[in-house]
């Protein structure tokens, strides 16, 4: 994706229907800086190495197809996107519907082994192949989730008045991310990659829903477009070289 270039594409997007909805923003970061990029994306499908994701089943070789081609190729960055908490905590957030997301090692290493504990041995295998590699990491950390479909939220507004619904507060997304941004962090630490954080731009004292009356979210947790553009300046500080 991005500008035409005989030249093989710099930058690899990699992620699950997080990054879907970031398209936007990336197309045009892309566009403005004249780059090209990869872009491979599975639903449901963090960049977790060798972790299984039983409502996923095609998860484990698609990680294991899109790192194999990411280490070969000339590729100098390599842009993680997914929502993490999800993954993480096992839990979807406020009434959104779902089950527990309940992840599994696939190389079998500890059998009692938690969601905390794979989300950060998936990640950490993930991003440690990377770096032997010699690829530059960003992990841009999660959207803050809204639990309700925003869209519908602000229509009921609109047209039937009464209360407004807020998006969580700061506390409250911090204390959802709390294990991701651990994790992040961490492997800041260890391995040098670059964390890039939305919430700092779609969370002031609340998360933000709308703006001007134009919904940031297609639903409960996905970005419109409308929201991607607002992330566009850190999409610009990912694929800097």
């Amino acid at each position: 994706m991005g500008p035409t270039s005989i030249k093989e594409p710099d930058i690899l997007f990699w992620g699950d229907s997080i990054a879907n909805s970031m398209l936007p923003a990336i197309a045009s970061a892309l566009d403005r800086t004249r780059q090209s990029a990869y872009y491979f994306e599975l639903n449901g499908c963090p960049p977790l190495l060798d972790i299984n994701r039983p409502s996923t089943p095609d998860c484990r070789e698609f990680n294991s197809n899109v790192l194999r081609f990411a280490v070969r190729s000339k590729v100098h960055t390599v842009v993680l996107i997914a929502r993490w908490a999800l993954d993480a905590e096992g839990t979807h957030y406020g009434d959104e519907p779902g089950e527990f997301v309940s992840l599994q090692d696939a190389r079998n290493q500890d059998p009692t082994a938690n969601n905390h504990q794979l989300f950060l041995l998936g990640l950490t295998r993930t991003v440690s192949t990377l770096i032997d590699a010699r690829k530059r990491i960003v992990l841009m950390g999660s959207i803050p989730e809204i639990g309700r479909a925003v869209p519908s939220l602000l229509a009921k507004e609109h047209l039937l008045g009464g209360a407004r619904f807020s998006g969580p507060t700061v506390a409250e997304f911090e204390d959802r991310q709390r294990f991701v941004r651990h994790t992040m962090n961490a492997l800041h630490a260890q391995f040098g990659v670059t964390v890039l954080d939305p919430a700092s731009i779609l969370c002031k004292t609340t998360c933000s829903l709308e703006l001007n009356g134009e919904p940031l979210y297609s639903d409960n947790h996905h970005l419109s477009t409308r929201g991607a553009k607002l992330i566009e300046p850190l999409m610009l500080k990912a694929i800097s070289q």
